[in-house]
């Protein structure tokens, strides 16, 4: 665990991309909504060039009409294929283990994510999983707004010193969380966002999990 170091004590976890391997199932959801509007889908390449947060800005991208209430009708809809589909989407492979081992040294694990608490839970435990976490911190809406607020929280509620506190994730959101928690980030090239956006950040960069455990 050279990346990490023997000081840390606290992790916070991104849950999507980082922890559960679901990039292919986003890009499928997201492909199924493209058709759906006549507009044209994307490779797995080219959705982590685009796919950022707040969402709603992803999706003007994209070319979705949002009048009215179609951005609300698209959340709603891309959570339910979501929820459903979601179980069949395996852990990153080093994942279990690397939670295991953090756990015995006495270090604390968190999940900080912008998906919904109740289907982050639901994956956790699926996964068999969810014991090795102190606190699973998510939103309470479908908007995926974004989660710095929710960080700021989870970092008063525990007392998070930044000197032994590291957020592991893998978009450049994650940064921008890290940041304004002012604790170190690792970021992991195998999720929603490709190596070299996360390089570009400065910010230590990793292959997998692999190279931490």
């Amino acid at each position: 665990m050279h990346a990490l170091g023997p000081h840390v004590r606290h992790v916070i976890w991104d849950f999507n991309g980082t922890l559960l391997d679901d990039v292919d199932l986003c890009v499928d959801l997201i492909n199924r909504m493209l058709e759906d509007e006549g507009l044209s889908p994307l490779s797995t390449e080219a959705y982590k060039r685009v796919f950022d947060f707040p969402v709603r800005d992803y999706y003007v991208r994209l070319g979705f009409d949002l009048s009215g209430d179609r951005f609300e009708e698209l959340a709603v809809r891309w959570l339910a294929d979501y929820e459903r589909e979601a179980p069949g989407c395996a852990l990153q492979p080093e994942a279990p283990e690397l939670l295991t081992q953090l756990k015995s040294r006495g270090v604390h694990n968190y999940v900080l994510s912008a998906s919904l608490t109740r289907t982050i839970v639901s994956l956790l435990d699926h996964h068999q999983i969810i014991r090795e976490f102190r606190e699973i911190v998510g939103r309470d809406d479908h908007y995926a707004h974004g989660k710095e607020e929710l960080g700021l929280e989870l970092k008063a509620r525990h007392g998070l010193d930044p000197e032994t506190t590291v957020l592991i994730g893998d978009t450049t959101h994650d940064h921008a969380v890290a940041e304004a928690l002012g604790v170190r980030c690792i970021l992991v090239a195998n999720g929603h966002h490709p190596e070299e956006r996360l390089r570009a950040l400065g910010c230590t960069v990793v292959a997998s999990l692999e190279e931490l455990s």
